[in-house]
């Protein structure tokens, strides 16, 4: 027990490198996938085009984050920093962002920043990392868009015109 060594989180069963790994990744942890979704629902909530920024600013600067992630920032910050980010996540979540939209990009991107710097920590440091991190965007892109439809989906169940039609469209499949 006194020479453990630390158990790392991001390391990966197998091979953990190449676009492949990266694209399987953010799957692998209920932390990765909450946010993504929380993102994306975040998102689905700004009216029109306004819609993409807030994944756009979280890839962004997650993808910034990942190149800066060979940087020696220490672990115990970056999951508390993440941690925080969750947390914060999920209030914006349940709270009203009419009039703070900026101020929800900012912090989506600040989160997106520092989740990318805990991505880079763990990423390979040759041209394999370049490749984890384009499977790494395209999984979260993914994500997002999965958190995105699923607000849209909700959102739909709860306008009564759609409880309406799905409750009468229940009864004619009863008859029948």
């Amino acid at each position: 027990m006194l020479g453990a060594a630390p158990a790392y989180a991001h390391t990966g069963v197998g091979a953990t490198h190449g676009f492949a790994f990266g694209l399987e990744h953010p799957f692998g942890g209920l932390d990765h996938l909450a946010a993504m979704i929380a993102v994306g629902a975040i998102a689905a909530r700004f009216p029109g085009r306004a819609a993409f920024a807030a994944p756009l600013a979280f890839v962004s600067f997650m993808a910034f984050g990942a190149t800066l992630g060979a940087l020696d920032v220490p672990p115990n910050l970056l999951q508390a920093l993440t941690f925080n980010s969750m947390i914060i996540l999920g209030v914006m979540l349940t709270t009203r962002l009419e009039g703070r939209k900026l101020l929800a990009l900012a912090a989506i991107g600040a989160f997106g920043l520092i989740h990318g710097l805990a991505h880079g920590a763990d990423a390979p440091q040759d041209g394999d990392g370049v490749a984890f991190l384009g499977g790494l965007i395209v999984a979260t892109s993914f994500g997002h868009a999965l958190g995105f439809a699923c607000a849209f989906a909700v959102a739909r169940l709860n306008r009564p015109s759609a409880r309406l039609s799905s409750l009468v469209a229940s009864k004619r499949a009863r008859r029948s």
